[in-house]
Parts: structure tokens; C-alpha cells; sequence
């Protein structure tokens, strides 16, 4: 799997690319990263070439949002096939975001590792919980004993998920104490100008406001991305129940025979045994 990403940034857009490899052909890899786009809240405008979009989300709807996979994204992935049974996936990002930062690159990075790790998943076979039997990735009950079939989620999730909530934390942290910061400077102005500080106290108690607000969302957002509610985690492996098998060393061990005809003789007496047990003689009528 190769790692490449480039990404560049204008008034409003940032642009950002990400090349992996998948396994597959370029048919199958294409119906899975459909699948894949739309499980992640994209709506597929076409699908050769395959382009997906996806509008603003919470409060990216009025600017307020620290976290990049909420603004409105345009992706389009180009296929290339790359040797036998291998397809190269370039993810081309484009992201209606004025101040995109170095850590929000490496989120849409994030993103794009879990769209291709929900993609392959569905080209492996799962196992049945309750009888460890084999079942297809899109069976929702167990055909050996008709268990409910739940899919695993894939680790890249919960890592776009940690990497999102604490880069969207610590910006609003940062930003929360740059105006505090800032805010401080207020008493100063007013000590070295003779002029009202009607104005610059109105202005001081904005900026304390929207400062300790900054501060408190990012603090709150961190706590929540530490400490996800139970039903968002990913659901574990689960490892089906197995009867232990019995220690074959314990058993007696049985002689090799080279031979098919080899023992068979065995079920008969032998001389000496016929011999101890001699067979009455049937006496005549006569005799008797």
C-alpha cells in the first residue's frame, strides 16, 4: 500500500490528494467505494468517474466548526489498475474551508484510510458469532444457525474518529486562549490612552466572552472525543464458542502395521491355545 498525499490551498477551497492500493479489480474496488461513500454520509453524483459530495454538517452550516469533515467536500476518486488483482484509489479532496491547517489534511487523510478499510471489508468473509461458520460481508443472519450477523467495525474508524474530535478540540482550545490573551491587553490600552474606556471595555468583554466560549468548546469537545458514548464505539471481535478437543497424546497407542493383511490374523486362536483348550470328541449313537 503506498502513502502519497499532496495538498494546496486558495481563497476558500483547500485541495488535498491522497493515492493508496487496494486490492481488486477496478469494477469491484468502484461497487465498494460506492457502498463504502454512502455508509459515510456522501451522495454519489456519478459513479464513472466516480465523484461523491456532501453538504455542510453542524456547525460548519455558520462557520463554526473546528472539525474539517464537516464543511462542505467535493471528492472525486480516480481508478487505475496497478499490476494483477491491484487497483491504485486517488482521493481528490476539495473543501470549501478558508483556514485549512496542517492537521486538517491529516484528517481527510484519516477519512480516506476508513472509506478503503469499509470498502475491503466487504470483499472479506465474516464469521458467525454462534457457530464460527463462514457467512458473506453483506448476510445479515447466519445461514448455519441463524444468528444476527453484525460486522466488525474497522480500527480505521475509531482512528478518524479520535483524530477528528481532538484536532477540532484543540483548535477551539487555541483559539480560546488567543483571545484571552488578547483580552488582557485591554487594560493596558486604556491605561495608555486618555480616552473613554466606555468603547474599549465593550470590546474587551466581547472578546472575554467569545474567548471563554472557544475555550469551553474545545475542552468539551476533547471530553466527548475521550469519552464516547457506549453505542459509538466500534463493536469488538468477537471470538465464537469453541469445545476444547481432547489431548490425543493421552491416548493408548495403537501398533503400525506395514501391511493391510497385518494383524488380521490375530482374530484367530493360535496353536497353543487350541491345544489348551481341546474339542470334545461327538460320540456315536452306538457308543452311547
Amino acid at each position: 500500500m503506498t502513502d502519497q498525499f499532496s495538498n494546496s490551498s486558495t481563497l476558500g477551497i483547500s485541495e488535498h490528494d491522497v493515492t493508496r492500493v487496494m486490492a481488486g479489480h477496478v469494477e469491484s474496488v468502484r461497487q465498494r467505494l460506492v457502498i463504502a461513500l454512502e455508509q459515510s454520509g456522501y451522495r454519489i453524483v456519478s459513479e464513472n468517474p466516480l465523484r461523491a459530495k456532501h453538504s455542510a454538517r453542524g456547525g460548519a452550516s455558520y462557520f463554526m466548526s473546528a472539525n474539517a469533515l464537516e464543511y462542505p467536500t467535493r471528492l472525486e476518486i480516480s481508478l487505475r489498475p496497478q499490476g494483477q488483482g491491484a487497483t491504485q484509489v486517488t482521493f481528490d479532496y476539495q473543501v470549501q474551508h478558508g483556514a485549512f491547517s496542517k492537521g486538517d489534511y491529516q484528517t481527510l487523510t484519516r477519512e480516506a484510510e476508513a472509506i478503503i478499510a469499509v470498502a475491503s471489508q466487504r470483499a472479506q468473509a465474516l464469521s458467525c458469532a454462534g457457530c464460527g461458520a463462514e457467512v458473506a460481508a453483506d448476510s445479515r443472519f447466519c445461514r448455519k444457525c441463524g444468528a444476527p450477523i453484525k460486522a466488525t467495525a474497522p480500527a480505521e474508524l475509531e482512528v478518524l474518529r479520535l483524530t477528528a474530535g481532538a484536532r477540532a478540540g484543540y483548535q477551539w482550545t487555541i483559539i480560546g486562549v488567543t483571545i484571552f490573551l488578547l483580552s488582557g491587553m485591554f487594560p493596558l490600552l486604556v491605561a495608555l490612552t486618555n480616552k473613554s474606556p466606555g468603547k474599549l471595555m465593550i470590546l474587551w468583554a466581547i472578546l472575554s466572552a467569545f474567548g471563554a466560549w472557544a475555550l469551553g468548546a474545545g475542552l468539551r469537545r476533547t471530553h466527548v472525543t475521550l469519552n464516547p458514548k457506549q453505542d459509538e464505539l466500534p463493536v469488538p471481535n468477537s471470538t465464537p464458542a469453541r469445545i476444547s478437543a481432547p489431548i490425543t497424546n493421552e491416548l493408548p497407542q495403537q501398533p503400525i502395521h506395514h501391511s493391510v493383511t497385518d494383524g488380521t490374523t490375530d482374530l484367530l486362536p493360535t496353536l497353543e491355545e487350541s491345544e489348551s483348550h481341546p474339542i470334545p470328541r461327538r460320540l456315536d449313537r452306538s457308543q452311547a
